[in-house]
């Protein structure tokens, strides 16, 4: 003998469960004799059951509804829930037919110590997620990676030494560069001055001679000349 049962080996209750959590379970009859069912729980005082015994008539079903208490605070996402539920069933007999629903039961229970006459089926308790939930949750885009600005702007400081190094030898060049064209400078100057002293000394010349000075002033330039073409180069 059996009964037949909406839910197959699971019931589930939707988050959040911080409010009253109703679930229908529908037991149907499929026998020409009318059966007799009791509803127990390792949980009582977390659920409500209503109603958690009757008899259901040949080839008829009943509603019950299971209401689960809220609870203060929500239990974490990951939390297993314990709770069973078993559904006792029975064949109402002519002795049994004529008790009250609690006296039938007391009357099976006292009477049939092998269990050979009562069905059993258990159910065992879960907690899900609301659709809506899993919708959020599965709409929600991963989180973005951290953006590449902060390794740029390590990268001035990083490369700052290099280009410390790079202006150093930049101003180290135009240094050496600055000296050498002072040296040149007065390297010319230097040659200037040979020419000034040859002008002097071509004057006193003329004297002697009697030579104009515009040739020694010539021959003097033509020098000059020579020289600093050299020096350029």
């Amino acid at each position: 003998m059996s009964i037949k049962l909406n839910l197959e080996d699971t019931i589930a209750f939707e988050r959040p469960l911080t409010r009253v959590v109703k679930q229908n379970l529908t037991i149907q009859n499929p026998h020409d004799k009318p059966v007799a069912f009791k509803v127990k729980t390792t949980a009582p005082k977390l659920y409500c059951v209503r109603p958690n015994s009757d008899v259901i008539p040949p080839n008829g079903s009943i509603d019950v509804q299971i209401m689960l208490q809220a609870q203060r605070e929500e239990p974490p996402l990951d939390v297993k829930c314990r709770d069973k539920f078993l559904i006792l069933s029975t064949y109402v007999n002519e002795v049994t037919e004529k008790m009250g629903i609690t006296e039938l039961w007391n009357h099976v229970e006292e009477n049939d110590k092998s269990k050979k006459t009562i069905h059993q089926h258990k159910l065992r308790c879960v907690y899900v997620q609301s659709k809506e939930a899993e919708t959020n949750t599965a709409a929600t885009p991963a989180a973005a990676p951290a953006p590449a600005a902060n390794l740029t702007s390590i990268t001035p400081v990083a490369t700052a030494p290099a280009a410390a190094q790079a202006n150093a030898a930049a101003n180290d060049a135009n240094t050496k560069g600055s000296q050498k064209d002072q040296e040149d400078v007065i390297e010319k100057m230097k040659a200037m001055e040979r020419e000034l002293n040859k002008y002097k000394e071509a004057e006193k010349l003329e004297v002697k001679t009697g030579f104009p000075p515009s040739i020694y002033i010539l021959i003097s330039l033509i020098i000059a000349a020579i020289a600093y073409f050299i020096t350029t180069k």
